[in-house]
């Protein structure tokens, strides 16, 4: 398939309210909003019934992913399709606040979610907080994506190196992190090359990791 990821721009920007006129539309929240799109493309021997099955849990799974605002699945009925016959636009009050990825040749899903740490600390108590709320996770299943300020990268971590050894992440740091995400994974091949249990186990890490960051107080419910 093809994606798409953008911030609305001018007044076309959409809102919750659709009566409010343009005039009437608020900037920030204008600002703070993220779309995704995405296109989906299917062999040419896979049953439209089993497509249509697919594409209608995809639909139905907006109510289980809080941090989704509006989610919408619909078929392509434009005049030259270009091979795409279904489409999917999900929209976030901002960018990343979770973050899938399906790799095609490794037959994985990988889940991000982006933590924000409370305002005023710097880099050992913002470190020291983040140990205390994912402590009790299961280390295996788990790594943390730290961006620190200045030119350096994103540094991905075992979140067991820091459980065991948080002074390793934050040393020569002194202010807090740019961002921090939460980043799980999933892979089977046999169900993944399945095209319902492809959705179901995209569907369900997806939930396990919010409802993960719900109970941790990152999100709201």
């Amino acid at each position: 398939g093809v994606t798409m990821d953008f911030v609305p721009i001018g007044d076309a920007a959409l809102t919750d309210d659709h009566s409010s006129t343009a005039s009437e539309k608020n900037s920030t929240t204008k600002k703070k909003m993220f779309i995704h799109a995405f296109c989906f493309k299917f062999k040419k021997d896979a049953p439209e019934e089993k497509i249509a099955g697919l594409m209608q849990e995809l639909a139905n799974s907006k109510e289980h992913i809080p941090v989704l605002r509006e989610f919408m699945v619909g078929k392509n009925v434009a005049p030259r399709t270009h091979g795409f016959q279904y489409g999917e636009i999900a929209i976030f009050e901002k960018k990343a606040d979770l973050e899938i990825l399906s790799d095609l040749k490794a037959c994985s899903h990988s889940f991000a979610l982006e933590i924000r740490p409370p305002n005023g600390k710097k880099a050992k108590a913002t470190i020291s907080w983040l140990v205390g709320k994912l402590s009790d996770l299961q280390f295996e299943k788990y790594k943390v994506a730290i961006t620190w300020p200045g030119r350096g990268g994103e540094t991905l971590i075992d979140l067991e190196q820091l459980i065991r050894f948080p002074e390793t992440i934050y040393r020569g740091q002194k202010d807090a992190p740019r961002s921090i995400m939460l980043i799980t994974g999933h892979r089977d091949v046999r169900r993944f090359k399945s095209r319902k249990r492809f959705i179901e186990d995209m569907e369900g890490n997806a939930i396990r990791l919010v409802q993960e960051a719900i109970n941790r107080g990152f999100l709201s419910p």
